[in-house]
């Protein structure tokens, strides 16, 4: 499936650029730069020192693009080799082969041994680390074992509630008569 999926994407990726002129720069390139030139209007900009240039990385920024929109230079001089259709071509050109199955494949040269298990020193873990994001259980409320009531234990009981003795059997007299 992630072959055919590889193989879908190329062949788009081929057809996308048979129209396209060589030397010119990718339709997501010049849309960007559309973008920006509609946003020129936001930025002020003062006279630069002709001739001078900055080091662009890979595409020009918003305020590149408003300096130098005043020269109105040929924009693939500004923008990276891989926005040319050229590139782009050339990535998607060689295509992919098909992958071949199970059947086709060679034989391992070599067996692949599993590493080693050395216990660590200790004591092992009783439970298994929590993530950082995971959610701890609520815990249950501890009970006094005479009255059966939470927020106290035993020892300090006074007696639970009134007529509530748990220990005391009910022993039950049938009367005939």
């Amino acid at each position: 499936m992630y072959g055919q999926l590889v193989m879908g994407l190329f062949y788009k990726r081929i057809n996308a650029c048979v129209g396209r002129d060589s030397g010119d720069l990718v339709p997501s390139a010049k849309k960007l730069l559309k973008l920006m030139f509609k946003k020129i209007g936001e930025y002020k900009v003062a006279g630069a020192v002709a001739g001078k240039v900055y080091e662009l990385r890979g595409f020009p920024c918003q305020y590149a693009v408003c300096v130098l929109q005043q020269v109105r230079p040929n924009w693939v001089q500004y923008c990276a080799r891989y926005y040319l259709v050229d590139n782009y071509k050339i990535t998607y050109a060689s295509g992919l082969v098909p992958l071949e199955g199970p059947d086709n494949w060679e034989e391992p040269r070599a067996t692949i041994v599993p590493h080693l298990l050395i216990r660590k020193p200790g004591r092992p873990r009783k439970n298994r680390r929590k993530a950082y994001d995971e959610t701890l259980p609520e815990k249950k409320p501890r009970c006094c074992s005479k009255c059966k009531q939470p927020g106290h234990n035993k020892t300090t009981c006074g007696g639970g509630l009134i007529g509530s003795n748990t220990k005391r059997k009910m022993i039950r007299v049938e009367v005939d008569g």
